[in-house]
């Protein structure tokens, strides 16, 4: 009993620092009694009340499973809303211990302990694991997502790290703690009833799934690999069952929904339109993220940052305001954003270090299940484009199957936001545990400064040349001349203090709405 204790006083430590993290970041929510606005969790409680008033009636002892309610698009099944009436899924104690600060909280605490876990079973020491779960649970895009109430998506999100150290561990033959850790990554994510970023998951994972058994079929190792695919296949067997009542209500509600066939044909002219069978394309790739605008990984507020940006009392656009008479407070309130998406709570950004490392650790990490890495990250990229990219999405919208039921594309990059401190982490993790060479650790070294330096050096030094910081969204605005002139000053001004070396980056607060 001594030595287990002492084998887990550093993951109990590393525990503890997350705990302590999560109260100090969400300390407003947890000792002040604050809520975040969380969009989309009112619009939840509007919808859900008619059912819930219901629940607490005389007749609810009667309560159908298949009942209906009018509160959201003029009619749809309760079920898709809230369930009343229902018994409670079992792996909601699971998670209860993770969510006693908030859902919030919760979240984040859950994305913490998972990353944790994979960086462990990669072999990365208790401290370097550490700083690799808050490089993950603490990126824009997951705290972004609270605040606007996509709650169900965080949770998914956080999730994916323990599917992926379920794997690592079936390959390594490690076949007990393998499966369970595969097990409840799939069984928690379906849980977590955000099947777009479980799809996201499920490719991620046939691509890794792929690259294992490359590797296997080169060493001739036909054994390990029958097994471990029928461990994994046996676990999401036993994953899916028991949300399969409600995977199988929401496949039937989707073939009458917008995400079905249409019974209607449009009239064309010239060339036809391929029609199809889940959404209409430009709806589902109304949210395609930017060419360019995937270097926020980088350099966030390179487009502007959110829709609803602040600029403080040095901008030029304040400035200007107050030259014309305008009453401003301390900041003023604009659409920084000038990229292609509709609107955005903020950008996707994973951290200019977390960057650099990934760069490092594709030079250093030895194994060839980097270049799969890294080939998901390109392919996800490659769907965030949306309509910026046809000649490959569009292909992908109609023959990838189950692909075109989902929207808002841009979503993709949550797969690059997890490969990014993984790879980044697990470089690290070979520096430290001295698997590579001084000479060719310096030469990765240089080549990693200077590629992401570079980067942000050239945007630094010649952003005008790069970029005309206005959008086609802008005239819907109808800004005076002077107004605008000052805004894209401004939004150049954003990018330039972000790229720069050494620049602390301006907070903003999140605008609430689709991000």
């Amino acid at each position: 009993m001594k030595s287990i204790f002492n084998a887990s006083k550093k993951h109990l430590a590393a525990l503890a620092a997350f705990i302590v993290l999560t109260l100090v970041y969400f300390a407003p929510s947890v000792f002040q009694g604050k809520e975040l606005p969380m969009g989309d969790i009112q619009k939840w409680q509007g919808m859900s009340k008619e059912l819930a008033d219901y629940a607490k009636t005389d007749q609810a002892d009667d309560f159908p499973v298949l009942s209906w309610t009018g509160s959201m698009f003029s009619g749809m099944p309760s079920y898709t809303v809230t369930n009343q009436k229902v018994p409670a899924n079992f792996l909601s104690y699971l998670e209860a211990p993770f969510k006693w600060a908030g859902i919030d909280a919760g979240a984040v605490l859950i994305g913490l302990v998972c990353f944790y876990i994979l960086m462990c079973v990669l072999g990365a020491n208790t401290w370097i694991a550490v700083a690799g779960a808050i490089a993950f649970a603490f990126a824009s895009y997951n705290i972004i997502i609270l605040e606007a109430g996509h709650v169900t998506k965080a949770y998914a999100i956080a999730y994916m790290p323990l599917t992926l150290a379920g794997m690592v561990l079936v390959f390594k033959e490690r076949w007990l703690w393998g499966s369970i850790a595969t097990l409840l990554g799939v069984t928690l994510s379906l849980k977590s009833s955000h099947i777009q970023i479980t799809y996201y998951l499920a490719l991620l994972c046939v691509i890794v799934f792929i690259g294992y058994a490359v590797g296997k079929l080169r060493q001739k190792d036909f054994a390990t690999l029958g097994k471990a695919t029928g461990v994994l296949a046996a676990c999401v067997v036993l994953a899916v069952l028991p949300s399969i009542g409600s995977l199988y209500s929401q496949y039937e509600l989707s073939k009458e929904s917008i995400r079905g066939a249409s019974e209607l044909t449009a009239a064309t002219t010239g060339d036809e339109e391929r029609p199809s069978t889940g959404l209409d394309i430009d709806y589902a790739f109304a949210w395609s993220y930017g060419k360019a605008e995937t270097l926020t990984m980088l350099v966030p507020n390179l487009y502007g940052g959110s829709s609803g940006g602040t600029l403080d009392e040095h901008s030029a656009l304040y400035q200007a305001a107050k030259a014309h008479g305008m009453r401003t407070g301390k900041t003023i309130q604009t659409a920084t954003y000038w990229g292609d998406q509709p609107f955005t709570s903020g950008p996707v950004y994973f951290g200019a270090l977390v960057c650099f490392l990934f760069v490092l650790g594709m030079f250093v990490i030895p194994s060839r299940m980097k270049w799969w890495l890294l080939g998901a990250s390109v392919f996800f990229v490659l769907l965030s484009w949306g309509y910026n990219f046809m000649a490959f999405n569009e292909f992908i919208f109609h023959y990838l199957p189950m692909y075109n039921k989902f929207r808002t594309v841009s979503m993709a990059l949550v797969i690059p936001g997890l490969v990014f401190p993984l790879v980044g982490i697990w470089g690290l993790k070979v520096i430290f545990a001295q698997e590579v060479d001084r000479k060719r650790l310096t030469r990765a070294l240089y080549w990693s400064a200077g590629i992401t330096g570079g980067l942000c050096l050239v945007l630094w030094l010649v952003p005008g040349a790069l970029f005309d910081f206005r959008a086609a969204a802008d005239a819907q605005y109808q800004l005076p001349d002077w107004y605008y002139n000052a805004l894209v000053a401004d939004r150049q001004s954003l990018l330039k203090k972000d790229s720069k070396p050494m620049a602390r980056t301006p907070r903003q607060p999140p605008m609430p709405g689709r991000d």
